[in-house]
């Protein structure tokens, strides 16, 4: 499906990746590895392609009922920064809905404590 073109997509992406990155758009999980978004009468559900976690990355835009479009990393028409951009929104997204710099102290945090205290 191809509704938007390859300079939209760069767009829209780069606006997904900033207003995710300022807080201004939240995202929740859905099931493991998908996670969605909602703006005005826009859904974006971000996934990856193999539902594992990884690479490559599908970006689902939805109006209503509608699907607008499934831009897919691996189509062959995304361009390679489009690709790093929907990789990068994945990895925000992820660290975001999982409680983001918080999560890393707490858990580097604990490593450290562990790594304090004298070996077995």
């Amino acid at each position: 499906m191809e509704f938007l073109s390859s300079g939209e997509v760069d767009d829209l992406l780069d606006l997904l990746w900033h207003t995710t990155e300022d807080g201004q758009l939240e995202w929740q999980a859905q099931g493991s590895y998908n996670y969605v978004a909602n703006n005005a009468s826009f859904r974006f559900l971000i996934y990856p392609k193999d539902d594992d976690g990884l690479p490559p990355f599908g970006l689902l835009v939805e109006r209503g009922d509608t699907a607008l479009d499934n831009i897919l990393e691996d189509d062959g028409e995304v361009s390679p920064q489009s690709s790093d951009t929907l990789r990068d929104l994945y990895a925000l997204v992820k660290r975001k809905t999982a409680g983001g710099d918080k999560t890393v102290r707490e858990l580097l945090e604990g490593l450290r404590k562990l790594r304090e205290e004298p070996p077995f």
